[in-house]
């Protein structure tokens, strides 16, 4: 198997996300639960919380690059949500824009801001979406969408791909008020859009 870090050319490396206070638990069974494999680092964010890094390839866990990195958010991030939060409670018009977001977020999940996992086939992702669709522990499936667009479905993306497009507000890498948006992609390596 050929590692990342054998790689020679430019390549993405990471991602950060965060997570809320009390919500360390339920952020690494929900990366799990997207196939991923989470180990918890020996650096500490800002927060305070370790970083916990997440490998979407069980079997090369480079520690910088092709990984995603999970911490506590910081507590200027949780006051900012807070104050969003009790603001859209309060504010009609806030509101609905928000559901409208959502709405759309789900409607056109691929115009929305995100990021992506590959797995290197549909049979591959297969698994992973059964698990998000059915083997939630309910705590986190109520805080998880998903939409999955399979060969023949409207808004396919080609004969040999499913994409799916997961939103939670477990983990996020931006404000965590609005949630987070990951796409799953089963297809094959070589294919290129």
């Amino acid at each position: 198997m050929e590692r990342i870090s054998d790689y020679q050319g430019n390549l993405f490396s990471h991602v950060a996300a965060v997570y809320r206070p009390g919500e360390r638990d339920i952020a690494v069974e929900f990366v799990e639960a997207l196939g991923c494999v989470a180990a918890d680092t020996q650096g500490q964010a800002d927060s305070g919380s370790p970083f916990i890094s997440v490998h979407p390839n069980h079997g090369d866990r480079d520690p910088l690059n092709n990984v995603f990195y999970l911490s506590q958010m910081m507590p200027q991030q949780f006051a900012l949500e807070q104050a969003l939060k009790q603001q859209m409670d309060g504010n009609l018009a806030l509101s609905d824009a928000f559901k409208a977001y959502l709405e759309a977020m789900l409607a056109s999940p691929a115009s929305i801001p995100h990021f992506a996992l590959n797995f290197p086939s549909m049979a591959a992702l297969e698994p992973v979406l059964a698990h998000l669709a059915k083997g939630l522990q309910p705590t986190l499936a109520d805080r998880v969408r998903l939409k999955v667009f399979r060969p023949g479905d409207a808004g396919a993306m080609g004969q040999d791909c499913t994409i799916a497009f997961i939103y939670t507000d477990i983990i996020v890498s931006g404000v965590g008020g609005f949630g987070q948006l990951i796409e799953l992609q089963g297809r094959p390596r070589k294919l290129s859009r």
